[in-house]
Parts: structure tokens; C-alpha cells; sequence
């Protein structure tokens, strides 16, 4: 009992040390990019390093988030640009609304609003699908929606997960130089990747049920 409870310490400190890391990492990355062209690829190479933990893949961290900030850097600002644009035009379209009077006004502020939660589940897939596969731009967002809206469970654990982590870099500030963003790249990560493991066992169910009917034709044809 004893041995099992110093390999359990001795496994959660090896992992608050790695979000410490990797958080560290995070904030370098983003001031080398002078903040605004350091954010998105920084981000990225964050996720890519959470994902590789995830699937216990053993690797060397700065390196795996150097090769993942450089071969990503501009895909990763395109896509925290067209990300940004997106959400500053949702705010300039709620402010405007939610200040007007009339019904049509009211129908558009609630349009706005729902607008404002698929931008929120898109916040949430965006870089875990970003650093799984390899797409388009706007295959990415559209990917994102899928996932959040073909797995509902998920996406609010995801979101419930966020807001465990807030509450707790909040509540104790001395948290958030060493984990208040490892930890939320961390969450999403995990989540999103249960999401991607239900989505390739589905297409390889697909597959496997398309060859056998391809079988079953065969030898149809052939009797």
C-alpha cells in the first residue's frame, strides 16, 4: 500500500511538472512571437505536446513543441486570426443588438447568443482537431462543430472541465504562471481525444461493413 501511494505521489508530481514545463514553454513561445504572432503557434505546439503525452508517447518536449511552433507557425496565426475576426465580429453584432429595440432586434440578440455557444464549442475542439489531423482552414472549424455537436457528453465536459480549471488558477493566483494554460490545453486534449478515438472506430466499422458487402457481391456474382 504503502509503495503504491508513493508511485501514485511520485506519478502526480512527474505530471504537475510537465503542465508546469510545458506552461513555461507556452508564455516563451508566445513572447518570442512579440504576443500577437506568437499566441496561435505557442497554443499549437502546446496541444501537439499534450496529445503526445496522452496517447504515452515518449518524447522530448522541447522539441516536440519547437518542431511543432516552427512547422506551424503560420497555419497556427491564420487560424487565431480568422478565430479572432470571428469572435470580434460576434461581439460587434451582440453589442449592436442587445442595445436596439423591437422583436426583430430580441430575435437577432438570441441568434447572436446561439451563435456565441457554437463559437464557444469551436473554441473547445478547434486545436485539439487542429494538431490530430491535417486540414483545410475551414475544414477545421467545421470539423470542430461536428465533434462538439456529435458528442454532446463530451463537449460539456469539456466545458465543465474549463471551468474546474478557472475556478482553481483563480482561486489560488500563484497557479496561473505554471498552469493557466497548460492545464486547460491538458483537459481539452483528453476529452477531445476520446471523441476522435469514437470517430476512427466508426469509420473503421464502416470500412470493415463496406468490405464484407464488397465480399458478399463478389461471390454473389460469382454463384
Amino acid at each position: 500500500m504503502g509503495n503504491g501511494m508513493m508511485a501514485g505521489f511520485y506519478r502526480l508530481s512527474e505530471w504537475v511538472m510537465r503542465l508546469a514545463y510545458v506552461n513555461l514553454l507556452w508564455i516563451l513561445f508566445t513572447l518570442v512571437g512579440a504576443v500577437f504572432f506568437g499566441i496561435g503557434p505557442a497554443t499549437a505546439a502546446m496541444f501537439a505536446v499534450n496529445r503526445k503525452w496522452i496517447q504515452d508517447e515518449d518524447i522530448g518536449v522541447f522539441k516536440t513543441f519547437w518542431k511543432s511552433y516552427r512547422t506551424e507557425f503560420k497555419r497556427a496565426n491564420l487560424l487565431m486570426f480568422t478565430l479572432g475576426v470571428i469572435g470580434f465580429l460576434l461581439y460587434l453584432d451582440a453589442r449592436f443588438f442587445f442595445t436596439q429595440e423591437g422583436l426583430i432586434y430580441v430575435f437577432f440578440s438570441y441568434f447572436t447568443v446561439g451563435l456565441f455557444i457554437i463559437y464557444f464549442m469551436v473554441l473547445l475542439y478547434i486545436f485539439p482537431v487542429f494538431v490530430h489531423y491535417e486540414f483545410k482552414l475551414f475544414q477545421y472549424i467545421k470539423s470542430a462543430i461536428l465533434f462538439a455537436f456529435s458528442n454532446p457528453l463530451i463537449t460539456i465536459l469539456m466545458a465543465a472541465g474549463c471551468f474546474v480549471v478557472y475556478y482553481l488558477t483563480f482561486s489560488v493566483s500563484g497557479l496561473i504562471p505554471f498552469f493557466g494554460v497548460s492545464l486547460y490545453s491538458f483537459v481539452l486534449m483528453l476529452f477531445s481525444n476520446h471523441s476522435f478515438k469514437k470517430a476512427e472506430e466508426k469509420a473503421q466499422a464502416l470500412k470493415e461493413l463496406e468490405k464484407e458487402k464488397q465480399k458478399e457481391d463478389e461471390l454473389s456474382e460469382a454463384n
